[in-house]
């Protein structure tokens, strides 16, 4: 890829992200008014189920989303993500009652968590193998060992034997 389309494949998989979250958050600001609509008498009893669908969905799936990557492509997985947010959202629109409205918000949810973790892969695939192995790991990935690093430290210290991870958690590395 050029740097040109690179920059856009960045950006749109930005704002694939974005779209996912910010649907998140909407109807969680807009919720009273679907409430009222839809089921004014006792809408306000599933108004929980109605914000956790969404989350349900998304974090149901992430792994099934992994595994699809590994077998079917990054692309495909990625591309029937879109979709299935897509689908979800024009059913979200079209739900005529609270129980089709958090059945589809499932739905939606479904397809956000493909959009927000397999956008992940997608992104560094852009870039193509030989750009990804001069650039290294990416930055997430050296935080996430130097994370793991700091825990095994402070669980094999002395002062997590006699006062616990608060005390250990003050420690400092020694130099």
């Amino acid at each position: 890829m050029t740097d040109k389309q690179l920059g856009v494949a960045k950006l749109l998989c930005l704002l694939t992200i974005v779209v996912a979250v910010l649907d998140q958050n909407i109807v969680s600001s807009a919720i009273v008014p679907i409430v009222r609509e839809l089921d004014p008498a006792g809408g306000l009893d599933h108004v929980a189920w109605l914000v956790t669908a969404f989350a349900l969905g998304a974090t149901s799936v992430l792994p099934l989303y992994g595994r699809l990557c590994d077998a079917l492509g990054a692309k495909q997985v990625f591309l029937g993500a879109v979709g299935t947010f897509a689908l979800g959202s024009l059913l979200c629109g079209l739900a005529q009652s609270m129980g089709q409205l958090i059945a589809f918000r499932a739905v939606q949810g479904i397809g956000a968590g493909g959009l927000m973790s397999v956008t992940m892969v997608v992104r560094p695939t852009c870039a193509g193998p030989a750009t990804r192995a001069a650039r290294g790991p990416p930055p997430g990935s050296s935080r996430a060992s130097a994370s793991r690093s700091a825990r095994c430290w402070a669980a094999c210290s002395p002062t997590t034997a006699t006062g616990g991870w608060p005390s250990s958690s003050t420690c400092r590395s020694p130099h």
